[in-house]
């Protein structure tokens, strides 16, 4: 008998969870960290009218990215595994 990759898994937090849901908390976590906190920069900056200088770009450059890496990973999480 195969398991499929929605086969429940108890995690360390004692609870069952598919195999996608852990695998989806392990990349977007990061991800979703990394996003907070360039966004906080970010919003610090246009309050402070410094959007446009070399500082805004980098961030608006790092989220762009971090968007990009998000809609790669969510990609590649919803093929079916072979």
């Amino acid at each position: 008998m195969a398991l499929s990759d929605d086969h429940k898994v108890k995690s360390q937090d004692g609870f069952a969870h598919s195999e996608i849901e852990r695998k989806r908390r392990a990349v977007f976590g990061p991800l979703g960290l990394l996003f907070m906190f360039e966004f906080i920069n970010l919003h610090q900056l246009f309050e402070d009218g410094e959007l446009f200088t070399f500082e805004g770009l980098r961030i608006l450059f790092a989220l762009s990215i971090l968007v990009f890496l998000v809609v790669i990973f969510s990609k590649n999480l919803k093929k079916p595994a072979r």
